[in-house]
């Protein structure tokens, strides 16, 4: 159902309430009882968002970058011997250039598959590269066969590097694979017996650092290539080709970054939202930096826009519900988001109507788009997904009213829906401009393992950086206290435990999108990406809620700072 145009988004919200209101009085108007998770306020305003300047985007760069790319291309050509090959490639995508290349690297790899390994270079760093980009392609590759006798060839000899793309190698291992297991925990033991020598490279140690901390396979690659580009700078058999083309990518890339999260905020300061809903999070910045990674390609302007929208109304309404919200505003703010009807917004609190319409007008943006490209009416799915999560969060609303402590098991289960990763995944498959499946779509639906292994990892990781400041605040339990409840046993046992079934699920979930997923590629990609995103914002606490340096650095180094040239 669309709302009527006539009555615009800001008149169903505010008409006769904000003109001439400032925050103070429209916080006390509503009620100086409610709760407030006091969130740090942004450090990016909206004006200093509006003053970000890029000039990549300009033709003499695009050019400059068709030039290079004819070049690597024939570099890629000339390139025979595997092992060299390989090590381009791996190159190429810890730059960012995997989707610049991703024809060409397919090709490569094809051959390869055929290829035998020759005596000069059959060694244990080529079988890790050769293992690492073949799963990570999507190819059929058995670990028992590349890495047999694999002990043998771990010995005191093996270099940093080769142990390095051991271990990268070692992260793409299936639930089952057990060799795996055990290649990721001799290789990590080597690693951090390295850091202690003296004889090492510094620029070796900051690699084996950097892995240490988080593997490649989690970390999102336009994260990977920021950090990248200036690591590569160091080596010494750098390419000067591959560095101009990685620097001018990522630079083009952020001037569109940077369009996308101006018109986002200039959006977001419309709505009022800021005024008229202080109690929630505001993150555009971060929430635009979540969107780029997962599509990071600058031709996806719009997609990634929306996703942002969505981002932000997941957040706010998230709040409304965990924090702000009367339990008996919830129930009617629920069943209205699952009749999708706009006409039950006159039963709203102010703060309720803003949140609503611009779901309503957000979703009918996304529909508009989707109608005009393929002609297929989306907003139905769109409401089934937010009534939903609506259903989910009201849930732990009234767990939270009633005292009511669920059991680790019950809560996981409402986590599949209220950690928001499928609802995300369902806007961003109608987003990416592909022909959209039907059958695929009716699929997401039903919740189907894709969905669920990113859910899983979204909640777990959320509650071990948010569960301390959670319980301050005297908010429902999370996956931690419920374990601890269920179990007896100490925090740091539950804690264990609970990064222990994340890392069962990022093995569940590569399994899923490397050998079983019949989703699109794009899809796929989309899926790892997001669950990479949640592995950044809540490696060192919560950097959603409670950004602190890290985070802000981080945004700084993807959406602020062009890399010189």
């Amino acid at each position: 159902m669309k709302i009527d145009r006539k009555m615009s988004l800001m008149d169903v919200a505010v008409t006769d309430h904000v003109q001439g209101s400032d925050q103070a009085s429209f916080g006390a108007n509503i009620d100086d009882h409610r709760r407030t998770p006091n969130y740090k306020p942004t450090p990016w305003t909206y004006e200093f968002i509006q003053s970000l300047v890029n000039n990549y985007g300009e033709e003499a760069y695009l050019r400059r970058v068709s030039v290079l790319k004819r070049d690597v291309i024939q570099l890629l050509s000339e390139v025979t011997q595997h092992f060299d090959k390989l090590q381009l490639i791996d190159t190429l995508e810890h730059l960012g250039l995997e989707n610049v290349f991703e024809k060409e690297i397919k090709e490569a790899l094809d051959n390869m598959m055929l290829e035998e390994y020759s005596s000069a270079e059959d060694n244990l760093h080529s079988r890790a590269l050769y293992f690492k980009l073949q799963r990570k392609h999507g190819y059929k590759v058995s670990p028992a066969d590349v890495f047999k006798e694999y002990e043998k060839q771990i010995d005191g000899n093996m270099d940093a590097r080769g142990l390095l793309s051991l271990y990268e190698a070692s992260q793409l291992g299936f639930l089952d694979e057990t060799i795996m297991d055990e290649i990721k925990e001799v290789a990590a033991r080597r690693l951090r017996e390295i850091l202690h020598g003296n004889t090492v490279d510094p620029v070796i140690v900051e690699q084996v650092e950097h892995s240490l901390q988080l593997p490649l396979h989690r970390r999102l690659p336009l994260m990977e290539a920021r950090w990248y580009l200036d690591m590569y700078e160091k080596e010494e058999n750098k390419s000067s080709l591959l560095l101009e083309l990685g620097r001018l990518t990522f630079n083009i890339g952020q001037a569109s970054y940077q369009r996308d999260v101006k018109l986002v905020s200039r959006w977001w300061k419309k709505l009022n939202v800021g005024v008229m809903l202080r109690f929630t999070r505001e993150r555009c910045m971060e929430s635009l930096m979540c969107s780029a990674g997962m599509i990071p390609e600058p031709g996806l302007a719009f997609s990634r826009r929306q996703l942002t929208k969505i981002l932000k109304l997941i957040t706010v309404i998230d709040d409304v519900y965990d924090v702000y919200g009367k339990l008996e505003e919830l129930e009617v703010f629920t069943e209205a988001v699952q009749r999708w009807d706009a006409s039950a917004m006159d039963q709203f609190p102010d703060f309720m109507k803003i949140c609503f319409g611009t779901l309503l007008d957000t979703c009918n943006e996304i529909e508009d788009y989707v109608y005009t490209h393929q002609g297929k009416k989306i907003v139905p799915f769109l409401a089934k997904a937010w009534g939903d999560i609506a259903k989910s969060f009201l849930k732990e609303a009234r767990w939270f009213y009633s005292g009511y402590k669920p059991s680790f098991e019950e809560y996981m289960e409402n986590a599949t829906i209220s950690s928001s990763a499928a609802l995300i995944l369902i806007h961003a498959y109608v987003l990416l401009d592909l022909k959209i499946n039907d059958e695929e779509l009716e699929s997401l639906q039903s919740h189907p393992d894709i969905l669920r292994g990113p859910a899983t990892i979204f909640r777990l990781c959320n509650d071990l950086a948010t569960s301390e400041a959670e319980a301050k605040r005297g908010d429902a339990p999370g996956c931690v206290a419920c374990c601890i409840r269920d179990t007896g046993t100490s925090e740091v046992e539950a804690r264990a435990f609970i990064e222990s079934l994340i890392d069962k699920a990022w093995k569940t979930m590569t399994e899923e999108i490397l050998a079983r997923s019949t989703f699109p590629k794009p899809f796929n990609k989309i899926v790892l990406n997001l669950c990479r995103a949640v592995q950044a914002l809540y490696q060192d606490g919560d950097g959603y809620g409670s950004p602190g340096r890290r985070i802000k650095n981080l945004v700084t180094s993807i959406l602020v700072e062009q890399i010189p040239i």
